[in-house]
């Protein structure tokens, strides 16, 4: 077995981490982690969703009870605390969820990009001799990455149409 030397079949160093960071973040810098991070950021906002849905059926018993139901997530928390603070608390937390899920989203895609790069893939993109076969992968994972920016985009549309007004 004959070794190959020279600047051409050089390996890259390497490189070690200034600082070792707590649990949690260091968990997040892999990709595993973000995995992990996405996946339960989407369970939280999927469980945002049907809460939201169930409240919203409200509507359907009449305007007092639509009105009394938004008076009590004003008033989540009784006099414990001021009102409607936990109701900011929840929704910054959807925000961080939100902002999480699509971090997570982004750099996972940059990440895979970058190892198709550095496995000699042209430009990132993957080339197949006998045809592109999406054996693992189901039409709702090939299609996260147009169904997201939609959701966002109604989601938008929804808060410009009943929240700010």
């Amino acid at each position: 077995m004959a070794q190959t030397t020279g600047e051409r079949y050089r390996v890259a160093p390497v490189r070690r981490r200034s600082r070792e960071w707590p649990f949690p973040l260091n968990l997040y810098q892999t990709a595993v982690g973000r995995k992990w991070v996405m996946a339960l950021t989407g369970i939280g906002l999927i469980g945002f969703v049907l809460a939201h849905m169930v409240g919203n059926l409200h509507v359907y018993e009449g305007p007092a009870r639509m009105h009394e139901y938004a008076e009590s997530l004003r008033t989540i928390g009784g006099g414990l605390v001021p009102k409607s603070a936990v109701l900011w608390l929840l929704r910054l937390g959807l925000l961080s969820m939100f902002v999480l899920h699509l971090h997570s989203a982004i750099s996972l895609s940059r990440m895979s990009r970058a190892s198709s790069e550095d496995a000699g893939l042209v430009s990132g993109a993957k080339r197949y001799a006998g045809g592109r076969e999406h054996v693992a992968a189901t039409y709702a994972s090939r299609t996260m990455r147009w169904t997201g920016p939609i959701i966002a985009l109604f989601i938008l549309y929804h808060l410009a149409d009943l929240t700010w007004g």
